[in-house]
């Protein structure tokens, strides 16, 4: 589904798919975020990319921020790593034959995934977030519409699952396109209550703790096997930073 070439083509794969369950009686991680896409063309008339362009990149000062990248920046563009044991050495992932390039301009523009951007572009959306929904004196989102993407959704205490079968986040629940802390003791995490955060299929992640008002960006681009013994970084520099608070 994410290889086809416009939403349009997306949606009708998708309409020939069944549920796995009535709306409301299950939940797992899905599509939902990458059909969010098509919504908004629907309800605007604009291409996805476009509609982003006006009403949230231009206006936050992202330029760097679009779902393609710009010949000029093609040498600012990080490949993609992992671990190779044949070799014992990192290498780059290969380029996926079923997709367009990140150099081609008519890569689908997903409601989930696939933009490129900057460390600056990222950390202006992410304040954004942090103060309600504005940023330098423009509003991008009610504080009502942060307060429902950062708080949890699910019904109860459920936890959040990446797949049927597959076992729950403890601790860990679902917002509006963000996963939300609702225990950090169950979560064994030092965050406080309401810590929301999402992370990117290559490494790029993100937290807000408005409990603490803290929030960290990762930018890094490995997918894949990791070095053996290697340490999970964000781990250990989310740590690094509460033991620090504390003392």
């Amino acid at each position: 589904m994410l290889a086809s070439g416009d939403l349009n083509e997306m949606i009708q794969k998708i309409s020939g798919i069944p549920l796995m369950a009535q709306p409301g009686e299950q939940w797992y991680y899905s599509i939902g975020m990458d059909i969010q896409g098509y919504i908004v063309e629907q309800l605007t008339g604009m291409r996805f990319g476009e509609y982003l362009r006006q009403h949230l990149f231009e206006p936050l000062d992202m330029m760097d921020t679009r779902f393609y990248v710009m010949p000029d920046d093609v040498p600012r563009f990080a490949e993609v790593h992992y671990w190779d044991a044949e070799t014992n050495a990192l290498a780059q992932q290969a380029e996926r034959p079923d997709r367009p390039s990140y150099l081609d301009a008519d890569r689908l523009e997903s409601g989930g995934g696939g933009l490129v951007s900057s460390t600056h572009d990222y950390a202006r959306f992410i304040q954004m977030m942090v103060n309600n929904g504005e940023l330098d004196g423009v509003r991008i989102l009610k504080p009502e519409s942060v307060r429902i993407m950062s708080t949890n959704s699910l019904t109860g205490k459920e936890d959040m699952r990446f797949g049927i079968g597959g076992p729950g986040q403890p601790g860990q629940g679902w917002g509006v396109d963000m996963a939300v802390l609702f225990d950090p003791q169950a979560a064994g995490s030092p965050q406080g209550p309401g810590t929301y955060y999402w992370a990117g299929a290559a490494g790029t992640s993100f937290w807000i703790d408005p409990v603490n008002d803290i929030f960290w960006l990762s930018m890094i681009q490995a997918q894949g096997p990791r070095r053996p013994g290697a340490a999970n970084m964000g781990e250990v520099a989310r740590d690094i930073i509460y033991e620090s608070l504390q003392e």
